[in-house]
């Protein structure tokens, strides 16, 4: 008989269930997908396993998307755990969302070529899992040092970018994982931005530098609507959009004055 072949573990650690698969679900749209024209180092989503925390990331080069998970039990050495797009789909299918209040929790163990995924919330073992590992990408950008490096920019007040929508709705999966209603964003160039979600989540938009095209927008629309300005803000330029209010409003607000 054969002795079996033993698997050599290069990383092991576990994390919470359900802020793992948020995060995976979170930045998976981020990622580039798989087109000729695709750079095949941003065709995967990334798992920064640390010994203090673990990332997950993905990005196309025009958006980018960092998660953060804290660790129940932390690697001893830094690794980066590289998955390709469809096998992150299988652990989403796999491991569900899940709504009660129990401590779920999954043991992520990785041999060279691939990554086991195992339920070990109970007192007997769960689900399990084995998804294949890409080579690693020397390639692929740093992506927390790129998002350290724009968070420690100044903000730019001035800037009118105009985004793709495509770009746009990438964040919406963050914004649902999280159980959030708005992103946060603050501008670190004339066409970049931060984008936050939540506690756990940041991520950068790229989009053109459109100061003169909305200028020449917003001016035709100044003149379109110019007739619908009260005589007073008409004569000032200037309109107070903080206590927009209708007539009735107004005399409802009358009539309830002492």
């Amino acid at each position: 008989m054969t002795a079996a072949v033993p698997i050599t573990t290069v990383c092991d650690l576990t994390v919470p269930w359900v802020p793992f698969r948020r995060a995976l679900c979170a930045v998976l749209p981020h990622a580039a997908k798989d087109k000729e024209d695709s750079i095949p180092a941003l065709i995967r989503v990334r798992i920064y396993a640390r010994p203090d925390r673990v990332y997950v990331a993905a990005s196309d080069r025009f958006t980018v998307a960092l998660a953060l998970v804290e660790t129940l039990v932390p690697p001893t050495e830094d690794h980066h755990l590289d998955l390709h797009p469809e096998e992150v789909r299988k652990i989403l299918a796999v491991f569900p969302e899940r709504k009660d209040e129990l401590d779920y929790t999954l043991r992520l163990v990785a041999s060279p070529e691939q990554l086991e995924i195992r339920d070990i919330s109970g007192m007997v073992d769960g689900e399990r899992l084995a998804v294949n590992l890409l080579p690693a990408a020397d390639d692929f950008p740093d992506l927390p040092r790129a998002l350290a490096r724009y968070t420690h920019r100044d903000p730019v007040d001035s800037s009118r970018p105009a985004w793709p929508l495509e770009f746009l709705t990438r964040f919406k999966a963050a914004l649902k994982c999280w159980d959030e209603s708005r992103v946060r964003l603050s501008m670190i160039g004339l066409s970049h931005g931060l984008v936050m979600v939540g506690e756990h989540f940041i991520g950068a938009i790229t989009g053109a530098d459109a100061a003169e095209e909305i200028d020449t927008d917003r001016a035709a629309w100044a003149i379109c609507l110019a007739d619908d300005l009260p005589p007073l803000d008409r004569m000032a330029g200037v309109i107070d959009i903080t206590n927009w209010t209708t007539e009735a409003d107004q005399a409802d607000t009358e009539g309830d004055a002492p």
